[in-house]
């Protein structure tokens, strides 16, 4: 997709109008999430069965049989499943251990130096904001259906350690088939300079099987450096580039490239490559179905709950997809890849670290981090170590902080660059984004942040009543001890109705 968009677009302010199967793919990709969330939380469990109507009808039938809940673990573990496919498989391909010690590579792994770079920690942190749904309010909003008394602590540790696991698993997956790839194409640039070396000395080989005759894969390096080193061939080389696995491997695809050039690759060594392409791409479908879910969730979730907007749910989730598919549509131009990579490295970076610290800031330091921690003593039972209050009180905060601003004084010293293909010289090259590209990041960042300060000007000067409506009966009878002021003061206590007396006297004597 990067390659046959990108030979046309020499930059990206050449949109060059709409790829027609692009547009209608993303159009029918917010239908299909309308159609799962616009009911609730409840029919997001269905996704599932509208995701399989593309394959089999056989397997509808049996995933119909099952609840929701059901249905929700099934999409929850088969990407596991589709993925251990894919690991045995790719152990098994020629170049996977050469992939695998490329990634356990020391002077890859222990590159100190990079370490104070704030755009690796910048690229870190997005990594794992973004497959632990930090800084999305789906957490929160799938947070609120949870019984009060869920073990949050316990489920935040499980979260953690699943995600890192969930990672390595993916990156030995991706590095056996890097290596495959790595090997095939090395392989195939020794044949190419083998054919070079025939048109240069035609006398001293006959013709190419002779060649490789003399030239096996393994010797070629030592071959090639000892005979060739002050001849014509070392100048053809300068042109070419001499056969380097390492250098070969380091300029495999990333980004997009993994799920459309790498797994492709590794799919096309399965029997029976189009079934296992309907498996492996329904599995991407329900992981970033699964995205979306949580994202809507949180922004839908907030604007009910806060009354901002007084729409019916389908409404209001009807009018949010409309807007994201018609943002999603610059996407879908010829340029698209372009502003695929200028979003994830504005969008997805600094807005959520924005986002994440200010939330930090409200929950510890305007809410209080007592009342926070008495709130998860009364949810778990267990109390909170001195690890978890440093880190909420100054660890995050003053790193998200650090982080976030030396990443965007690193953005003005080094202007931030994209990589555009040349068709000429058939390589990418990279170049800085034009003015009114980052204008239009910058206001992209300003944006997300926009509604923190928003919110708080509103509820600070009364503007607009966003708080909950929930009645004074269920506040007391649901009180956690950072709350129990509200039934200290005996007014209060008097001013709940006649069917909750009941409920409060014992509530009341423990006080």
């Amino acid at each position: 997709m990067q390659l046959l968009i990108s030979v046309y677009i020499r930059s990206i302010g050449d949109f060059g109008g709409f790829v027609p199967h692009m547009t209608v793919s993303l159009i029918l990709a917010w239908v299909l999430i309308y159609l799962c969330v616009m009911r609730g939380i409840k029919s997001s469990g269905k996704a599932c069965l509208i995701s399989f109507t593309i394959s089999k009808q056989v397997v509808i039938m049996i995933i119909g049989k099952l609840s929701c809940l059901q249905v929700m673990y099934l999409t929850a573990t088969f990407p596991y499943a589709v993925t251990t496919i894919f690991l045995i498989r790719s152990l098994m391909l020629d170049g996977a251990a050469e992939g695998l010690k490329y990634m356990m590579n020391p002077d890859r792994l222990f590159q100190l130096k990079r370490l104070w770079d704030p755009n690796v920690w910048m690229e870190a942190a997005t990594q794992i904001f973004y497959s632990m749904g930090l800084g999305f309010g789906g957490l929160i909003a799938f947070g609120s259906y949870n019984p009060e008394k869920n073990n949050c602590k316990k489920d935040v540790l499980w979260l953690s350690l699943c995600n890192l696991i969930t990672s390595l698993y993916m990156a030995i997956v991706i590095f056996c088939v890097l290596g495959y790839m790595g090997v095939q194409n090395y392989n195939n640039c020794i044949k190419r300079d083998m054919a070079n070396i025939l048109a240069i000395y035609p006398n001293k080989f006959r013709n190419f099987d002779e060649i490789q005759n003399n030239i096996s894969v393994e010797q070629y390096a030592i071959w090639m450096y000892r005979d060739f080193h002050d001849t014509e061939y070392s100048l053809l080389a300068n042109v070419t580039g001499h056969c380097n696995y390492k250098q070969i491997i380091s300029q495999a695809a990333e980004g997009t490239g993994l799920a459309f050039v790498v797994f492709t690759e590794a799919i096309n060594q399965f029997p029976f490559p189009p079934f296992w392409a309907v498996m492996f791409f329904l599995m991407l479908l329900m992981l970033g179905m699964g995205s979306m879910f949580g994202t809507l969730e949180g922004v839908i979730t907030s604007l009910n709950d806060s009354k901002l907007i007084s729409l019916k749910k389908p409404v209001l989730t009807a009018i949010l997809c409309s807007i994201a598919c018609g943002i999603g549509l610059v996407f879908t131009t010829h340029s698209g890849q372009y502003w695929v990579m200028l979003f994830d490295h504005f969008a997805g970076t600094y807005s959520l670290m924005a986002v994440a610290f200010f939330e930090v800031l409200a929950v510890i330091y305007v809410y209080g981090w007592q009342n926070f921690a008495r709130d998860l003593v009364d949810m778990t039972g267990e109390t909170i170590s001195c690890y978890w209050t440093i880190t909420w009180r100054f660890i995050s905060p003053v790193l998200m902080l650090v982080l976030f601003f030396a990443s965007i004084i690193k953005s003005f010293i080094d202007l931030p660059r994209y990589s555009v293909y040349n068709s000429v010289t058939t390589h990418q090259n990279a170049q800085t984004y034009p003015e009114w590209v980052l204008i239009i990041a910058s206001l992209m960042v300003l944006f997300a942040m926009a509604p923190v300060p928003l919110i708080w000007f509103i509820r600070k000067f009364k503007i607009m009543n966003l708080e909950m409506d929930i009645p004074t009966s269920q506040k007391c009878l649901n009180a956690t001890p950072s709350t129990t002021y509200i039934l200290r003061s005996v007014s209060t206590v008097a001013q709940v109705s006649t069917e909750s007396n009941a409920k409060l006297l014992p509530l009341k004597a423990s006080f």
